[in-house]
């Protein structure tokens, strides 16, 4: 009885605990963090792009900002990161040049003010110079919509304040899920301004008229992990496969993932303590069958009416509660080897190209 207690209830919160892990899902949310690069009225006409390069798996991943510019003069503008997305341990990039590159002149304004009709207050933002020599533009490319262009550019890394992904945990954090939720700052808009192509006028912080250029823009990470499928992503990524966006007017992707292999791994497991409720719970049923059925000597003991009195059975009489005690057991060790052949069946057609 105690082993047959055992076994199930084990194999209920093993059930439960690996189900729970299996088709847990973080929710889908916002990244607190955003960047732009605003430029002066005059810089009118040069071509920009905007780039976005992390590592996501990370408390405080590793991102490096990159601004790209081309056009027949020299490009001057302001890259502002804000929120979350504001970097710690900043240096140029790559790193391997970074003693024969000059520092990146990034400054902390503690309140940043513009104005669009009307004041918005973007709080405490990174302020990085953009100087870049003037670079010919190449011809449009041959296939319409690529990506990427030729250009003077200034890149910079460092950690972010936030994590870009989220993958679901247990309680108290003890473990975590197949599934995860990657969300990525805002880039290439100012937060609560989308499609505000106008000229901003420098409240606090920094002064004059500035506007936003109409920047393309790409997000991607160099480290395309090959065990993990996009379940669903917003806006839809360039390539159905990997994690990477590009466009324009400003965007802030989010998508959700998943581990194959662990996601298999924990179906394999869910199937192990289904055989196990199932061998353990036609066990525990056959015993208390048995324990709460009853029997003729009792029956008969417990008579207490003088009219029928307990008639004398032989002994033979009581060999088929043996012979069902053992049918019973039969039929729980037929039953486990019925599941565990179906499981082997299941996994090996898994496993089979």
């Amino acid at each position: 009885m105690l082993l047959a207690v055992v076994i199930t209830g084990g194999s209920i919160l093993g059930y439960a605990a690996f189900s729970l892990t299996a088709n847990g899902v973080p929710p889908l949310r916002v990244f607190p963090g955003w960047m732009a690069v605003l430029e002066p009225v005059s810089e009118l006409g040069e071509k920009v792009l905007l780039k976005v390069e992390s590592d996501p798996v990370s408390d405080h991943p590793y991102v490096g900002y990159t601004v790209v510019a081309c056009g027949p003069r020299p490009y001057t503008a302001d890259l502002l990161i804000g929120g979350s997305a504001r970097l710690t341990g900043i240096r140029p990039v790559p790193a391997q040049f970074a003693g024969a590159l000059p520092e990146p002149q990034v400054e902390q304004l503690r309140d940043l003010v513009l104005g669009y009709g009307q004041p918005f207050d973007f709080g405490a933002v990174q302020l990085v110079r953009i100087t870049l020599p003037a670079f010919p533009c190449a011809p449009a490319p041959a296939v319409p919509g690529a990506g990427g262009f030729d250009g003077a550019a200034l890149e910079i890394a460092g950690y972010a304040g936030a994590p870009f992904q989220q993958s679901w945990n247990g309680p108290w954090g003890w473990w975590q899920g197949p599934h995860a939720v990657q969300a990525w700052p805002l880039a290439g808009a100012l937060p609560g301004t989308s499609g505000a192509h106008g000229a901003f006028t420098g409240l606090s912080g920094i002064s004059g008229q500035w506007v936003r250029p109409d920047a393309s823009i790409e997000i991607s990470t160099p480290d395309i992990p090959l065990d993990q499928s996009i379940d669903s992503a917003i806006p839809e990524p360039s390539d159905p496969a990997v994690a990477s966006w590009s466009g324009s007017d400003g965007m802030n992707p989010v998508a959700r993932l998943t581990d194959e292999p662990s996601l298999a791994v924990l179906q394999d497991w869910i199937v192990v303590f289904a055989i196990g409720l199932g061998i353990g719970g036609s066990m525990l049923a056959s015993l208390l069958f048995e324990w709460l059925r009853p029997h003729p000597a009792r029956t008969s003991q417990a008579s207490t009416q003088p009219v029928y009195q307990a008639r004398r059975v032989p002994a033979r009489h009581f060999r088929p509660t043996a012979r069902t005690s053992g049918r019973s057991s039969n039929r729980a060790a037929l039953l486990a080897a019925v599941l565990l052949i179906a499981w082997a069946r299941l996994r090996r057609s898994r496993h089979q190209p």
